[in-house]
């Protein structure tokens, strides 16, 4: 309702609607209200506001003045604000905290953190090695333990050390990292002062350059000489040599030139070295030590390349085929799992088997450690017969099961067949085999042996063992000293060498 000379009830202004219509005010004349930087301000009638950006920020109803410029939230002085604080973009410049102090630096992990000149935030960059109390370290910490070792060092079980690249470990072998020393892709020992590849001055650095001077590597673009180390036990060799391929190619021995590996000639003639200080020169032939030595001590040659599990460079981890494993383990007690490092020594039984396998009966010469490498899996007391079988058929071995009664063996083996074990032998959970049986009372008309005579050739116990079926389940085994093994609660495999 309008009334007459513009006049309205209290609360109420008079608009210009429909020629003079009062209207509720908006705000009470003369009151001032911030919005972010700009002030507002209630007209005199109370119709609206009036609004102004105030130029360093509007606080308490009422815009700043350039004297308190600087402070926390308050407007930049140009750019500059007080001591502990930055002038940042909000606002059109508003000072905030720091948050660091100017070139101060801290670790995060493996990264080195700087703070930025302005102290808006940080600059981080990755360490080569280690950071440590804001710095990068020249060289590698020393991990304390196993699982910290792992990826950083070699840990070696017997002393409890984590040794770092280039470090002494033990008879005149260092610690090397993967790619380096003998070119295998995980921590090793190398028999040698530096894991760095030899002489890159005279090595060609391209595959033209490399051509018929070495072995071209496209994987990591490297030409690798005679004898170096490629990976897995494998060298480079020239035509003519090693296998004696009319071209450079992969040979897995110590040297191209037929000298100082295992049943091959000395280096230097009869009286000459070998390439491992696990193998000993005997009137011209290099043939490797057996634990322990025997007869005064001195190296004794194992027959047919047989490895005990009880050799020194599988039980102590260290050698020319120095192996172990990171593996985790249950305490039975507390049901904490835990990560131990182990050895061929302690669950290599399964490996060592299929080394002394194919050696034997197909002349590959090959190590434990080297089958252990190509086994993926493994647990804290080993392997599964799975892998093992898995090697042995990929070298042209047929494994088939054999459920039935242990009576009946002989009518579905061959006399030089092989019989692969995995189970209880002796009370404890192991891989081993038999070097097929003699019939020395002759076959019933069935094709069954019972008098069968099986000897066991056992990566732990040894060789020499004769064993015969005593229940539908068992054999009872004898050494040559009379100490009795007991073989039950297995699975039989019955092993086919390939053809010849």
């Amino acid at each position: 309702m309008a009334y007459p000379n513009g006049i309205c009830d209290s609360g109420f202004y008079c608009s210009a609607i429909d020629g003079g219509t009062c209207m509720k005010k908006a705000c009470s004349s003369g009151a001032k209200q911030c919005n972010g930087n700009v002030l507002k301000t209630c007209k005199a009638d109370g119709s609206g506001w009036n609004q102004i950006t105030c130029q360093y920020g509007c606080a308490n109803n009422a815009c700043k003045t350039a004297s308190v410029c600087g402070a926390l939230w308050e407007p930049c002085c140009g750019a500059a604000c007080d001591s502990g604080l930055y002038c940042s973009p909000i606002d059109g410049g508003t000072c905030m905290k720091k948050v660091c102090s100017s070139g101060e630096k801290q670790c995060a992990g493996n990264a080195l953190k700087t703070c930025k000149a302005d102290g808006t935030g940080w600059n981080q960059t990755t360490c080569q090695y280690d950071c440590v109390n804001g710095a990068c370290t020249a060289t590698p910490s020393r991990p304390l333990t196993a699982a910290k070792c792992l990826n950083h060092g070699l840990w070696v079980e017997s002393t409890h050390t984590c040794y770092l690249e280039n470090e002494p470990v033990s008879g005149g072998y260092i610690a090397c990292r993967p790619g380096t020393g003998r070119g295998y892709n995980y921590w090793h020992l190398y028999q040698g002062e530096s894991c760095a590849l030899a002489d890159s001055s005279t090595r060609p650095t391209t595959e033209q350059q490399c051509s018929g001077q070495g072995l071209w590597l496209e994987s990591n673009r490297i030409c690798y000489l005679e004898n170096d180390l490629v990976s897995g036990g494998y060298i480079a060799c020239p035509p003519g040599t090693g296998k004696g391929l009319p071209y450079w190619h992969l040979y897995q021995r110590d040297s191209c030139r037929g000298c100082g590996a295992k049943g091959e000639p000395c280096c230097g003639g009869s009286n000459g070295t070998c390439n491992s200080i696990f193998n000993y020169c005997d009137n011209g032939t290099c043939l490797i030590k057996q634990a322990g030595g025997g007869g005064g001590g001195g190296p004794i040659p194992i027959p047919g390349g047989f490895f005990l599990q009880t050799d020194p460079q599988w039980r102590d981890g260290l050698g020319d085929d120095d192996f172990s494993v990171t593996v985790s383990c249950t305490d039975e007690k507390t049901g904490i799992v835990y990560k131990v490092v182990k050895t061929l020594a302690q669950i290599g039984c399964g490996p060592t088997s299929v080394a002394n396998i194919l050696n034997e009966y197909s002349g590959l010469n090959v190590t434990p450690a080297q089958i252990a490498r190509q086994i993926i899996s493994w647990a804290c007391g080993g392997t599964s017969y799975e892998p093992n079988l898995t090697i042995l058929e990929a070298n042209g071995y047929q494994a088939d099961l054999y459920p039935k009664s242990l009576y009946r063996l002989t009518e579905y083996m061959q006399s030089d067949e092989t019989l692969w074990i995995s189970g209880n032998v002796d009370g404890i959970p192991h891989h081993t085999y038999m070097d097929g049986f003699t019939c020395p009372e002759g076959y019933t008309e069935n094709g069954i042996c019972p008098s069968a005579v099986f000897t066991l050739r056992d990566p732990f116990f040894g060789t020499d063992i004769t064993c015969t079926v005593s229940s539908n389940s068992t054999f009872d085994c004898t050494k040559p000293d009379g100490t009795l093994i007991i073989i039950k609660e297995s699975s039989f495999f019955i092993l086919t060498p390939p053809e010849s």
